[in-house]
């Protein structure tokens, strides 16, 4: 079930910025649209620390590191279900995507309050 998902995430990934031909395009791709979350999230975390009292920037500092602990693990063990596959960094990538999105919407609840 979890390689199902994973595939159909791989493949809207695929859809939002064309078709590409080939596996190193697709890995490409996906690399760039998580590079660009990463930023938006890092964005996002520098504003709400910019906000916070010094014993909350503490907490969410040790939040935040353990997070990104959590995702990069997260995602190899993802990645690693695809061993023998050409589309293993792909859905490193992807996993990375999802987790950084999630994140994002995580943070920005602290803009809220």
């Amino acid at each position: 079930m979890r390689k199902i998902i994973i595939l159909i995430a791989c493949a809207l990934l695929i859809q939002l910025k064309g078709f590409a031909q080939t596996q190193i395009e697709m890995n490409k791709d996906a690399s760039d649209y998580y590079e660009v979350a990463d930023k938006k999230m890092t964005k996002i975390y520098k504003e709400v620390m910019s906000n916070l009292n010094p014993e909350d920037k503490k907490l969410l500092l040790d939040a935040q590191r353990n997070w990104v602990k959590y995702k990069e693990s997260h995602c190899k063990s993802v990645k690693n279900g695809f061993k023998k596959g050409s589309i293993q960094t792909l859905t490193y990538y992807t996993c990375l995507l999802e987790a950084t999105e999630e994140r994002i919407k995580q943070l920005q609840k602290y803009k809220v309050n």
